[in-house]
């Protein structure tokens, strides 16, 4: 038989825009992007300072020769055309130019081949003759280059009185070409560094998430509800232990969920085919052949038992599931329950005063809750311990307020419950005692909807029984706000009353 294509088998290897690996990737990249950006500029920025400060030490160096030329031999005009002129011309790459202005501005010497352009450029203010420059301007003249240049006096003539300029302009093109180049390296190798950290990033990111895939390969892997094995954290990081406990805690709870609903279900079927089949079984005998009035109305009878018992069912299981969604809307009122708990005694009146026990009710409380839900939930419990007390017992209904709310707690002398009922004693269609159960035509659902109403109220119910020494459930209601007009119980006695006295 063909299966149905599996629309996983379609996904494109990388990953898109919303997964966590490209997430990663791009974090990775921006990252690794950022740092070559910044460590590149700074080396850039390095590299400018360091040849800026060697050009203004080659033209510091200059103007200090200039200046001893001029006033060691000041008359030695061959010395100083020497310094001017030949010296810029004979190299070849670092090239300089030379300018002396006498204190009228008039060049007196200035080096061969001077650019038209630079003749133009007005240079800075010249610093005191007995100054070192330690600065340069960069000048930059259009598209016919760059030059570094300073201006200086010095000290000239007898006495050293006169006072001559020194202009001298280094030509910057060596250094522009190197910086240009270095920046088109500096670019490659950032493009480069980009490529290859998306890449790196890509593929760790793949490998870090592997634990990943082999924890999906595992989840797929599961199969409710016979699969009972949990995830292993064997070999996956740590960071991944209480994702994995949270899920294998999931899974647990999952299990018991379906098991509970496959029990449900098995149990539902099993009690809805009595009832059906008991009326199956009655009409089928009733038609076999013509009948008496009186035994058509035995059968009508005994088939309307059957229908109330199945309809009883139905509103319990449909009480449970509005409980359990949550859509149940409270009626919470604040009333005296001791009025509820003696109106519930005396519908048991006639069923205690037949099986010959006592029932006693003890306390006085004000209780914020929805009467009606009180008195079922209330009601559930008494008509479990009247039913399985034995005669001559006794049913003790107790009130009491305390911090922690409102206490009904029903005791009865009955045979007990043995332990390992208890934790199931308010499942659906639990019986500690099939046999007994249907003998008594219960459905196992009244302590499932006492459990349920409690919660529905934020309170609790709590169950404590021994074979052979009865049983006490304890019905827990939160604390209420009782107005202050309603803190007076004196309209009822705190003695105890007797059920089975009452007229």
């Amino acid at each position: 038989m063909k299966t149905a294509p599996d629309p996983k088998k379609g996904r494109p290897r990388f990953p898109g825009p919303g997964s966590l690996a490209f997430r990663l990737t791009i974090l990775y990249t921006l990252m690794s992007a950022g740092l070559i950006l910044v460590v590149t500029g700074f080396l850039y920025s390095t590299l400018g300072r360091k040849l800026d400060r060697e050009d203004t030490q080659f033209l510091a160096d200059k103007v200090f020769v200039l200046r001893s030329i001029l006033a060691k031999r000041p008359g030695d005009d061959a010395a100083l055309h020497e310094e001017v002129d030949w010296e810029g011309a004979a190299r070849r790459f670092t090239k300089f130019y030379v300018r002396i202005r006498d204190p009228g501005g008039r060049v007196v010497m200035e080096s061969r081949g001077i650019p038209d352009p630079l003749r133009a450029v007005r240079f800075p203010e010249p610093i005191p003759a007995n100054v070192l420059p330690r600065n340069s301007t960069l000048v930059r003249i259009g598209s016919d280059g760059a030059y570094r240049v300073i201006s200086a006096l010095a000290a000239s003539g007898s006495g050293g009185t006169g006072r001559t300029v020194l202009e001298i302009a280094l030509d910057q093109t060596e250094e522009e070409s190197l910086l240009k180049s270095y920046r088109n390296t500096m670019a490659m190798a950032l493009i480069a560094g980009i490529l290859a950290s998306a890449a790196l990033g890509y593929g760790l990111t793949r490998r870090g998430m592997s634990p990943l895939t082999r924890m999906i390969a595992s989840i797929e892997g599961i199969r409710f509800p016979h699969h009972q094995k949990h995830i292993t954290d064997d070999g996956l990081p740590e960071e991944l232990v209480p994702l994995i406990d949270a899920f294998n805690d999931m899974l647990d709870r999952l299990r018991e969920s379906f098991e509970r609903l496959s029990q449900f279900s098995a149990d539902l079927a099993h009690e809805l085919r009595t009832p059906i089949n008991n009326l199956r079984g009655e009409a089928e005998v009733t038609l076999l052949r013509s009948r008496s009035d009186k035994e058509y109305r035995h059968a009508l009878e005994s088939g309307l038992e059957e229908l109330g018992r199945l309809s009883r069912m139905i509103d319990s299981l449909l009480f449970l599931a509005r409980a359990e969604s949550d859509r149940s809307i409270l009626n919470l009122t604040i009333f005296e329950a001791r009025e509820e708990i003696e109106k519930i005694g005396n519908f048991f009146e006639a069923y205690v005063e037949e099986k010959g026990i006592r029932f006693e009710i003890r306390g006085s409380a004000i209780v914020q809750a929805d009467r009606d839900l009180f008195r079922r939930a209330v009601g559930n419990v008494v008509e479990n311990a009247v039913k399985f007390t034995p005669s001559g017992g006794t049913v003790i209904l107790t009130l009491r307020s305390g911090s922690g709310g409102v206490e009904v707690a029903v005791a009865d002398t009955g045979q007990g419950i043995a332990p390992k009922h208890l934790p199931k004693v308010f499942d659906r269609f639990y019986r500690a005692d099939p046999a007994r159960g249907h003998s008594d035509r219960g459905a196992g659902l009244g302590l499932s909807l006492v459990r349920s109403i409690m919660a529905l109220h934020g309170g609790s119910v709590k169950i404590e029984s021994g074979v052979g020494r009865g049983t006490e459930v304890l019905l827990r209601f939160p604390v209420a706000e009782i107005p202050s007009n309603m803190t007076q119980l004196s309209s009822f006695s705190q003695e105890p009353v007797r059920i089975d006295r009452l007229s």
